[in-house]
């Protein structure tokens, strides 16, 4: 909320969590057990929390990677699911 103009970057990281829903393969979940943090010089990291957590763990998801951009009129987000493969 610090820049002159914080919705790309708010839709950007709302893109993020509708992709790491999907990357989690649940659906819909609650909002506010998937944090979207760093950015800027930090990377951009998915903390899961709740249920979010739950589902995670039981699918052996160690953790999700994300990429984020965005325009004026357009943000994008991928996430990508690692598992330890058991």
């Amino acid at each position: 909320m610090r820049r002159r103009n914080p919705w790309p970057g708010l839709a950007a990281r709302f893109a993020a969590k509708e992709a790491v829903f999907k990357a989690l393969g649940s659906g819909v979940t609650a909002w506010l057990e998937v944090e979207i943090d760093g950015g800027g010089n930090h990377p951009v990291q998915a903390i899961l929390t709740g249920a979010a957590a739950q589902i995670a763990r039981s699918r052996h998801i160690d953790k999700v990677l994300l990429s984020l951009s965005h325009d004026r009129e357009r943000a994008i987000a991928f996430a990508t699911a690692i598992s330890k493969g058991e």
